[in-house]
């Protein structure tokens, strides 16, 4: 009995620590956009803040979290907003402006589409031009899609309201609420990179993320187009290209 007893409380002990290490490898903090600069006697040997100097040997750099120069703009090709039930708009270009709030947040974005039509008309908002399409004020927030792997997600939602967007296009209204993912490049310096977000029939990819304590949040766009289409699921698709007033990282190691 005794025996029995010592290998119950083996076995409470082995998953009590294996349920530690397993909160331990998702209790992360969000990663931050900030600038890797070179400081003598630094925390970190390279130039991208990832490698922890080791023993009594000093590193050359050290991390400095958030932007000085915060604005930043982009811009892109082709674009879509597609529902799960095939509904879809087509835009021709599209561009952007914003700026760096914090180290894990954006904020004041502004879309612009342009050259957008659905159901055979031109969709426009209200007070644009004839097929362009401007979203209202957007913000965003870094999110972990796989921590274990680095792999880093921007969450835009609409800055005030539940909106991104109304429109029509010709006599049929249209609006997207919700909010929506595209991964970013990790732990390298750019002033200039690609935002490339990606769905299928309505399906973001990625359209998971997961918080600081391991709760995994879905996360995706909704839409109606049309007075007879119901609220449905959407995504979607542009590559934009953007630019920083200043080289930037997001870091996932500092």
């Amino acid at each position: 009995m005794k025996r029995v007893r010592l290998v119950a409380l083996g076995l409470v002990s082995v998953l009590a620590t294996g349920a530690a290490l397993a909160t331990s490898a998702w209790a992360l903090e969000a990663p931050e956009i900030g600038r890797c600069v070179s400081h003598a006697g630094g925390k970190y040997t390279n130039s991208v803040c990832t490698k922890l100097a080791k023993g009594t040997k000093a590193g050359s750099f050290e991390w400095e979290p958030g932007a000085v120069k915060n604005k930043f703009s982009g811009v892109g090709g082709a674009a879509t907003l597609e529902t799960v039930k095939k509904v879809k708009v087509s835009c021709k270009t599209e561009a952007s402006r914003g700026e760096i709030k914090s180290p894990k947040t954006v904020s004041n974005i502004e879309v612009t589409f342009t050259g957008c039509e659905s159901l055979e008309f031109k969709c426009s908002t209200p007070g644009a031009k004839e097929g362009e399409i401007v979203t209202n004020d957007l913000a965003g927030t870094l999110r972990w899609e796989n921590a274990a792997k680095s792999k880093v997600a921007l969450d835009l939602v609409p800055q005030t309201g539940v909106r991104f967007v109304e429109f029509a296009c010709g006599p049929a209204n249209a609006f997207v609420e919700g909010s929506v993912l595209t991964n970013l490049l990790v732990n390298k310096t750019e002033t200039v990179f690609e935002e490339k977000f990606a769905a299928k029939v309505g399906k973001q990819k990625p359209e998971y993320y997961y918080t600081a304590t391991g709760e995994k949040v879905k996360d995706v766009l909704m839409a109606k187009i049309g007075g007879s289409s119901p609220l449905a699921q959407a995504g979607q698709t542009v590559t934009n290209t953007q630019t920083d007033e200043e080289a930037l990282e997001i870091n996932t190691k500092a």
